[in-house]
């Protein structure tokens, strides 16, 4: 029991440590920091190195082995500037988030809203996910988030405050499927990242042509109270700047087991076309296809 807390403790002081460093500079100097840290990390974190070789090497076979290497390297550069990212987006105000995002598809997002059934918004582990939600619930009365905390409770209590800004409401991912569901019934905003690996509590969905276990309780949702799905991705654009992109809806189809599996990949086809063409900005270190 000890271990842990020790290591939480340290982890805890580095983060600090990081963080000090990261409120003295200006935002648009962050992403280079964090991807030199990105760099560094490749070398030293030999075991995700190589999961993310493995994984990128089985998904994308037709590439070649130093094509493939290169994007792991990118890969951690650009996961090094996100964690820096999230950390210096903290100290946003309202006319920063304006300044720094750029939003296409807007009307997508407000058709869906008008029909008054709730709405998901649906995106992956890519590009710059966990900043969305400051634009996005800048544009909506509030949204509920998703997402698992880190095993670091000092960590995880100072991302719960970075995640609860800008009319956004955290749901732990742990038991979130009654929350997702009253969110919903009272029309609300749900943003669910769905590229995570569910253990054999899920349901086992090809994924880059491999099998892999997921949850399927959006598309449960969504079939149940006929929820339009808004596909939403957020890359980094520019020196210091963010891109979203708004799909149209998805709209749900059918009801039962079927019909939730065939809705969910839907979803992870969509979201792995978008893969493809930044591969760089998915978390390939990722252990999505172990059983």
């Amino acid at each position: 029991m000890k271990q842990p807390h020790a290591r939480y403790a340290l982890e805890y002081i580095g983060y600090c440590m990081l963080r000090g460093v990261i409120r003295r500079l200006p935002h648009g100097w962050v992403r280079r920091l964090g991807r030199g840290l990105g760099r560094a990390a490749y070398f030293l974190m030999g075991g995700r190195r190589r999961l993310a070789l493995t994984n990128l090497g089985q998904a994308m076979p037709e590439r070649s082995e130093r094509a493939r290497a290169r994007i792991a390297r990118a890969c951690f550069a650009h996961f090094g500037a996100t964690f820096c990212e999230v950390v210096s987006a903290a100290r946003f105000r309202p006319e920063d988030v304006d300044q720094y995002f750029r939003i296409d598809g807007l009307e997508n997002l407000r058709a869906a809203l008008a029909q008054e059934r709730g709405v998901f918004l649906m995106t992956g582990h890519l590009g710059a996910w966990e900043l969305a939600a400051y634009p996005l619930g800048r544009h909506l009365p509030r949204l509920d988030m998703v997402a698992r905390a880190p095993n670091n409770p000092r960590v995880a209590a100072e991302l719960a405050c970075f995640r609860e800004r800008f009319n956004n409401r955290l749901i732990e991912k742990s038991g979130a499927a009654g929350r997702i569901l009253q969110a919903i019934r009272n029309r609300g905003t749900v943003a669910v990242v769905i590229d995570s690996r569910a253990g054999s509590t899920g349901v086992q969905l090809p994924f880059f042509d491999r099998p892999a276990w997921f949850h399927t309780v959006m598309a449960m949702v969504a079939l149940h109270r006929g929820t339009p799905i808004v596909p939403v991705f957020c890359r980094p654009d520019g020196k210091a700047g963010y891109r979203i992109t708004i799909h149209p809806s998805i709209v749900p189809q059918g009801r039962g087991q079927a019909a939730e599996s065939a809705l969910t990949r839907r979803c992870l086809a969509l979201i792995e076309n978008e893969i493809r063409r930044t591969p760089e900005q998915w978390m390939w270190m990722h252990d999505l296809w172990r059983y």
